[in-house]
């Protein structure tokens, strides 16, 4: 049986009220690989066992439950808006740099969020399409670009060693992942 050390600090302590905890376990220097879990067994006792929370997020809150729900477009964020008067064949390809944006019920970091979502909020995503027509004389065409979407709902959770984690708020996020290109005849 290969030999080995394992300290194990857990930490617990109350402040004005609220409460907060922390767990560590580290090998020794000497230790060339962690412990199995046999080994882990074989040496630990009830006093050594470390709460086993539902994520490995640690303390503090995380997304869960996330769904996708669709793509949308914002017809309030203009991001490419211009008049083509005929005889004209136009074709443009329209590009833009979007942000990734959130709304949430209650604080979650943005690390946590993207990590739990698959995508990074403090990104700004590169989108384009293009538009093609063939606009015949006396006619206009007002061309309008907005950005679209990839929308996700989530639940924000709380995590701490000394109670059952709970849900502490809901949110919406929003990767950019393209361009909805509307076409109006205005003559």
């Amino acid at each position: 049986m290969r030999k080995f050390m394992t300290t194990f600090v857990l930490g617990i302590t109350l402040i004005c009220g609220t409460q907060s905890s922390y767990a560590h376990v580290a090998a020794a220097p000497d230790q060339d690989s962690p412990p199995t879990a046999e080994e882990w067994d074989e040496g630990a006792d009830a006093s050594h066992s470390a709460p086993v929370g539902e994520t490995n997020y640690g303390i503090g809150r995380y997304p869960k439950n996330v769904a996708f729900l669709g793509t949308i477009y914002n017809p309030g964020v203009a991001v490419f808006v211009n008049q083509y008067c005929g005889p004209i064949n136009v074709s443009k390809t329209i590009s833009s740099s979007v942000a990734a944006t959130f709304n949430a019920t209650t604080s979650i970091g943005t690390g946590e969020l993207s990590a739990g979502i698959g995508f990074s909020l403090t990104s700004t995503y590169s989108v384009s399409d293009t538009f093609s027509k063939n606009i015949p004389a006396g006619e206009c065409w007002k061309v309008t670009a907005y950005p679209t979407f990839q929308k996700y709902s989530f639940e924000i959770w709380d995590h701490n060693y000394l109670s059952p984690d709970i849900k502490v708020g809901s949110g919406l996020a929003y990767k950019p992942i393209g361009l909805f290109i509307y076409p109006v005849r205005v003559r």
